[in-house]
Formats: C-alpha cells, sequence, structure tokens
C-alpha cells in the first residue's frame, strides 16, 4: 500500500494481485516499486529518482531526494532538504528553508540549481565527491547570462540568476571539508524535549519555542530559530534549559534580541552566543556579566540604549559592532574586529586582529590588542592602553597631547619612565617608539609630547568622572568609594551634590573661570575641586564654609597635573 500524504491522506495499492501494476507510473524491479513521478507530503521524506530519470517533489518536511543516472528534476518544497544530484543531467530547486546540494562524482554530468540562496549562510553546494575541488581557486567560474556556469573534475554546476561576481568559497563545501551540521530534531509544534549526553541542534520557530519546555542537557546545545522575522526577549529563552548557542540564520532584515542575566546562566557554561552569520542584529545585554554574550558572525552589531551593554565577538569573526549612548564594553574576537563606542564612557579591547577602535563621545578607554590596530578617541578625553605585542604598530588618530587628562598608557610594556621612549617627527606625526613596539601619534608635534602624555608602569590610571552635570537642577549622591563629578560652572548652578564615602572630586571645565563661594554652596563631602581646562587665570572664591563640608576639613584645589602649564589660582581662600 502507498499512503497518499500528498493530498487527502488515501492509502491505495501500488500493485495488484500477481504483481500487476496499478500505477501507471510504477514500475517492478526485485521486488521493489519503483515511480517515474512522485510528490510526497508533509512529512519528512526520503526519495530516490530510478535510473531512466524522475520527477521528484517533496512537501513541507525535512527531505532527502536523490537522483540518479537519468535525468531527474527534484523539488524540496518548504523546509531544509538535501539533494543528492545524480549522473544524469538533473534539475534542482530548493524551495523555502536552507537546502544542500551535494554534487556526486560522475564525469560529465550537469546539475541544475534553479534557487540558490546566496543570502542564507547554511545553504551550501558539497563538492567533496569531486576529484580537484579543493579550493575556490580550483573552480572555474564563467557568466552566461543571468546564471553562473561553475566547472569542476569533469562536472558542469549551473546556478540560475546567480552572478559570479556574488559566489564566494564560503558558498561550498570541498574536500576535506565538513558539511553544516542539519538539526537533530524539529519542533513540530508543544514540546517537552530533552537532549541528548552529545552536543543537539534542535531548530524551529519563536512562536513554538514558547509553547514548549526544552532541555538542551550534556554538551553543546544549540537552538536554531528558522522564522523569516527575529525579535526575542528572556520571555522566550525562559523556555531554554542548558542550550549555549542560539543560531539565528535565516532571517530577513534586522534580528532584535535582549539576552539578560538569566539567559546566560540557563547555560551549563554561564556562556551564550549569539550565531547570525553575516546578518545584521539589534542587541540589549544590559546588566550582563563581561565575557559572557558572545556573538559569532560578521554582521553589524547594534547595542542597546539601555546602560552597561556587554558583548564580546567570537575568535575567527571580523565583527563589527556599534553602541549606542550608555556605557558599553565590547571586546574582540581575533578577527579584524571594527567596533564604535557611541555616546558615554565605553570600553573598547580589540584583542587579536587588526582591529579599528572608535570611542565616539565620552571618555573612553581604548585598548589596542596584539594587532595593528587603529585608534580613535572621539570626543571627551581618552585612554589608549597598549598591550604586549613586539612588533605591533598602533596608530592612535587624535591623541590629544594638550589636554591633562588624555594618556597612552605603556604599563604593559613594562617602560617606566622617558628614557624608555623614543620620539621621531615623521611628517605630521610622531611616531613613538617603546619596548619593540610602535605608536603612531597623527597630526601631532614631539615638541608637545612629555612624560605627562603617558602613564608608565607602576604609576595609577587617570580617574575617569562617573557623573556629569547637565544644565538641569541635579540631586546628586556619591557612593561609598571616592567619586568624580564633572560640569561647567553654569550646569553646577542650583544643584545638591553630596559625596558620600572616599574622596569626591568636583572637576569644572570652563576655560575661563570666575566664581564665587556661594557657587559651591551645593556641595556636601567633597574633598577635591579641579580646574582641568582654564587658559586664563583662575578667580575663585573660597570660603571657610566651603572647606567644612568637606568630610576631612580640607579642601584641595588643583588647576591640573603637576606637569601641565597652566596660569595660577589667586584670590582669597578662607575668607
Amino acid at each position: 500500500m502507498v499512503q497518499d500524504y500528498a493530498t487527502d491522506g488515501t492509502a491505495f495499492p501500488a500493485v495488484g494481485p500477481g504483481s500487476e501494476i496499478i500505477h501507471p507510473n510504477a514500475t517492478i524491479e526485485a521486488n521493489e516499486v519503483y515511480f517515474r513521478h512522485l510528490i510526497s507530503g508533509r512529512l519528512n521524506d526520503r526519495v530516490a529518482a530510478r535510473d531512466s530519470g524522475g520527477n521528484l517533489s517533496t512537501g513541507g518536511g525535512y527531505d532527502m531526494l536523490t537522483g540518479n543516472v537519468g535525468d531527474d528534476v527534484l523539488d524540496g518544497g518548504d523546509q531544509t532538504d538535501i539533494f543528492a544530484l545524480g549522473q544524469g543531467n538533473d534539475s534542482a530547486t530548493g524551495g523555502s528553508g536552507y537546502d544542500q546540494f551535494v554534487i556526486q562524482a560522475a564525469a560529465g554530468g550537469t546539475a541544475i540549481i534553479t534557487d540558490f540562496d546566496l543570502a542564507s549562510p547554511l545553504e551550501r553546494i558539497d563538492l567533496r565527491a569531486i576529484g580537484g575541488a579543493t579550493t575556490f581557486g580550483a573552480l572555474a567560474l564563467t557568466q552566461d547570462g543571468a546564471n553562473t556556469v561553475i566547472s569542476v573534475g569533469g562536472q558542469t554546476i549551473i546556478l540560475n540568476a546567480v552572478s559570479v561576481a556574488d559566489l564566494t568559497a564560503d558558498d561550498f563545501i570541498f574536500v576535506g571539508g565538513a558539511s553544516t551540521r542539519m538539526p537533530d530534531h524539529i519542533l513540530t509544534g508543544s514540546e517537552n524535549f530533552v537532549g541528548t549526553a552529545t552536543s543537539d541542534i534542535l531548530e524551529g520557530t519563536a512562536p513554538r519555542v514558547y509553547t514548549s519546555t526544552l532541555n538542551g542537557s550534556a554538551g553543546t546545545d544549540a537552538l536554531r530559530l528558522i522564522d523569516s522575522s527575529i525579535s526575542f526577549d528572556g520571555s522566550l529563552t525562559s523556555h531554554l534549559e542548558s542550550f549555549e548557542r542560539i543560531e539565528l540564520l535565516d532571517y530577513t532584515g534586522v534580528a532584535t534580541v535582549k539576552i539578560n542575566q538569566a539567559a546566560v546562566l540557563q547555560s551549563g557554561t554561564d556562556i551564550l552566543t549569539l550565531v547570525t552569520a553575516e546578518k545584521a542584529l539589534a542587541l540589549n545585554t544590559a546588566n550582563v556579566t563581561q565575557g559572557s554574550v558572545i556573538v559569532e558572525g560578521t554582521g553589524v552589531v547594534t547595542l542597546n540604549h539601555e546602560g552597561d551593554q556587554r558583548v564580546t565577538i567570537a575568535s575567527g569573526f571580523d565583527g563589527t559592532v556599534v553602541g549606542n549612548n550608555k556605557r558599553d564594553t565590547i571586546i574582540g574576537g581575533n578577527g579584524n574586529d571594527v567596533f564604535s563606542g557611541g555616546a558615554s564612557d565605553d570600553i573598547l579591547k580589540g584583542n587579536a586582529g587588526d582591529d579599528r577602535l572608535s570611542g565616539d563621545e565620552g571618555n573612553d578607554i581604548l585598548e589596542a590588542g596584539t594587532g595593528n590596530d587603529w585608534l580613535s578617541g572621539g570626543a571627551g578625553y581618552e585612554q589608549f592602553v597598549i598591550a604586549k605585542a613586539p612588533g605591533a604598530v598602533t596608530t592612535i588618530s587624535d591623541f590629544d597631547a594638550a589636554s591633562p587628562y588624555e594618556k597612552v598608557h605603556l604599563r604593559a610594556l613594562g617602560v617606566t619612565s622617558m628614557a624608555g621612549v623614543t620620539l621621531e617627527q615623521v611628517g605630521a606625526d610622531v611616531r613613538v617608539s617603546a619596548a619593540g613596539q610602535t605608536i603612531i601619534l597623527l597630526d601631532e608635534q614631539v615638541s608637545a609630547i612629555g612624560a605627562n602624555a603617558f602613564i608608565f608602569a607602576g604609576q595609577n590610571s587617570v580617574r575617569l568622572p562617573n557623573f556629569y552635570l547637565s544644565s538641569a537642577v541635579e540631586n546628586f549622591v556619591g557612593s561609598a568609594s571616592a567619586d568624580v563629578v564633572e560640569g561647567t560652572a553654569t550646569g553646577l548652578a542650583g544643584d545638591t551634590l553630596k559625596g558620600g564615602g572616599g574622596i569626591d572630586t568636583l572637576r569644572i571645565t570652563n576655560t575661563t573661570v570666575s566664581m564665587a563661594d556661594t557657587a559651591f554652596a551645593g556641595l556636601a563631602s567633597f574633598e577635591r575641586v579641579e580646574f582641568i581646562n582654564a587658559d586664563t587665570t583662575i578667580n575663585l572664591k573660597i570660603s571657610d564654609a566651603n572647606v567644612a563640608q568637606s568630610g576631612t576639613g580640607t579642601l584641595t584645589i588643583a588647576t591640573c597635573e603637576s606637569a601641565c602649564k597652566k596660569d595660577p589660582v589667586s584670590g582669597v581662600i578662607g575668607v
């Protein structure tokens, strides 16, 4: 009996008594029934064409269609399918889902793929059975109208509506390569899934995840979402237990994802990897543990506006991450990464590879990695941290030698003073040589670079502000440790600022300063006032009340670091 899944599910006999053929497109050979034309249904099917050729069409399941020596027409329909194209002149249509096209060894055959999806990171042409198909360079590629013709090992492959210029090595599996891992289980509805002791791949759509309970069990387990549009937060990941990877590979546009600490902790490793390939991702990782969210892909990752965003790019990928207007921490892998911090104070770490780090607005920390990195601070004053990487060249595009707080950190190199630093003017730039490494300061002069430009081994870092005054009236309460509040004299007006514990600092950024004691009436428990940008004489009046508000009974007035050349303070202290 043959069950008709393609239409109404009716069962009918393929052959009658005495080997009588009932079905007009069927034959009997060696006790097997062969169909010249076959349409399967929605389940997962394995169908093969006979030698004389056949038309095979499957429905919505995850199917395997095998051609043979005849000229076959294979249609996978919906979902993910595997096509084994035979020795004849075969035509394969993958349909929706990501498909695998396996080219079998057959000199003189032609395989036509009608809808190869260049945008899918999982759709591949498997050439492992073809001798000589070892690299992308081994393929002879020609453009024939709108189609690409591929010749290799006596086999011809035609990709309809594909341009040669758009093909890359990532579209193929070569001799010695590994095939794309197909899912171990498909969610077909609401399920209570428990994985095996090895690494499992569970595939399905977000609506099915929302109604299921999914436990990956042991191994490194992956949830592969195949929705065409992706948007989820903790309400989806709350259905997961012991999943270390979430793969988002078949969507269009931009995926929107929020990962909370609970989503990280459900993983057996307390690390969650998001796989996006070359697609775009809008990511929110507010307040997760540093290093616990890894993005594996080469598409642009844009971080959310919420504060304390933390993300790490997986090794082996050239990641691009764009921060937003809160404090972000972005860590690179070993590829050539591109980071942009956006507004606020960010921490960008290059790691291996030749990276480009841009702090944008705010006071940022840019840490060069072990490659030849390009660092651009942007607005604010930055800390440029140089890693120990003999032979590396780090370029800083906008170092501000005039800023008392912008520094190049040489502590990792073991350099303790200017005696270990060589400065050379090269055109418009300064070349800094230290401990076998080179730092290029673009558009700077040797005469402007002194010891105050560097943080040496044994020295402390510059303390950056943790609160900024705006034009609005503000009520600031500091922490139990030392706080730095920064703003203009105008921004200080009407504010109530309580430093709390520690030695707290008010940092004034005006270039021209003239302040009476009443300007500091809103201070409580501030022990230090700094004027870091004044370029003329500072006119200042400090009263006994200003001093008494300090938690120590002493108020320190600082015009800059000791190495800075600023005019002195004038005025009356303690009147």
